[in-house]
């Protein structure tokens, strides 16, 4: 049908038979609004993503929802444990946030969110009451293909504005992510960068290439 959908499938035609740039102001329109308003939006490249997904999930229903959150869905279980008690939290998302300010790569940014974080006098109840705790993350399932969203943008308190940080950040062309899973994991943990999505610009404007 007419739609977000009909005007992907024609870009990927066009890359696989095009020799020069391909022009996408058709699917760009087929969002709802001119390509012009589209180019200017202040808007990044995850919130786009997003913005994709929930047009695909509206427009080809809930298998096609089921089968993306197949391809990229990224599950994760949060752990507090004391002397007495254990709670577990399980999250889902379509990609993995990483902190890179302070971290030079991926692999750093990983064992900092699965570092052990000590929680002081934690509730477990009025079994065991107040106790010291600590609260770690694993991921308990990984997807085909594993998105990273690098949140490189940061508030300066002082001046009040957003900055972009513009650190080197390397990401190797292998990984594997078994270090930072549950141990029983039951999927594939090796992945190989295919895509890597750049800013040029400011935090204000600029473009995504």
């Amino acid at each position: 049908p007419e739609g977000v959908c009909k005007e992907l499938q024609s870009v990927f035609c066009d890359i696989l038979s095009a020799s020069s740039t391909v022009q996408i102001r058709k699917f760009l329109s087929s969002f709802g609004t001119n390509s012009y308003y589209m180019s200017i939006q202040d808007q990044d490249a995850h919130e786009f993503i997003i913005t994709l997904f929930d047009k695909l999930d509206k427009e080809l229903g809930k298998d096609f929802e089921k089968d993306r959150n197949e391809i990229f869905g990224v599950h994760s279980v949060y752990t507090i444990k004391s002397k007495d008690a254990k709670s577990e939290s399980k999250e889902f998302s379509n990609e993995i946030d990483l902190p890179i300010k302070k971290f030079k790569s991926i692999t750093e940014s990983l064992d900092h969110l699965i570092e052990e974080e000590s929680i002081n006098q934690w509730d477990t109840g009025s079994e065991h009451g107040k106790q010291d705790a600590k609260r770690s993350l694993r991921y308990t399932k990984l997807p085909p293909f594993l998105i990273f969203n690098l949140k490189r943008y940061d508030f300066d308190e002082d001046k009040q504005y957003s900055r972009e940080l513009r650190s080197r950040f390397e990401c190797p062309e292998n990984l594997d992510m078994k270090p930072y899973c549950v141990e029983d994991i039951d999927c594939e943990t090796k992945y190989k960068i295919v895509s890597v999505i750049a800013h040029k610009g400011n935090p204000q404007t600029g473009h995504y290439i």
